[in-house]
Parts: C-alpha cells; sequence; structure tokens
C-alpha cells in the first residue's frame, strides 16, 4: 500500500502580469504587441529571449548566426 502528499500553493497576481497577459496574448495565442514593442524589446530583454527560446547555428565549428524562436507568432509579425 502507497502514500502520497499534495500541498497547493496560491498567490495574488501583480496587476502588471494582467496587462502584460492582455498585451501579449489574444485567447490562447502569443501575439506581438507592436504599441509596446520599442519599449521593452530592449538589450536585456533579447538576452532573456535568447536564452529561453533561442540558439546559435554552428557549422564546421564557426557560428553562423543566432536564431530566436519566433514559430509561434504570425508571418505578418515575423515581418514587422
Amino acid at each position: 500500500m502507497g502514500f502520497s502528499e499534495s500541498v497547493y500553493v496560491q498567490s495574488k497576481t501583480p496587476v502588471v502580469f494582467n496587462y502584460l497577459k492582455e498585451k501579449w496574448y489574444k485567447g490562447r495565442v502569443k501575439v506581438i504587441p507592436i504599441d509596446i514593442l520599442q519599449l521593452t524589446l530592449t538589450p536585456e530583454a533579447l538576452a532573456w529571449w535568447y536564452q529561453d527560446d533561442g540558439y546559435l547555428l554552428i557549422k564546421g565549428g564557426i557560428v553562423k548566426k543566432i536564431i530566436l524562436s519566433t514559430d509561434n507568432f504570425s508571418p505578418s509579425e515575423n515581418n514587422c
């Protein structure tokens, strides 16, 4: 016979998170909020993006390019 235990943790969501969710998601689809892009796409934000969803393309031991994943964005968002 086994034993299991579970713990439920809940915390209050900061108001800014609700604002950012409204800006970055339409329903369950991630979008690029062009109106705040210039304010949020800083060198630090690019570093976080790379660390989370980026990688180096290396061929023959030489770095060819840095790739940032944009798979979930629409073609028009990827081209802006």
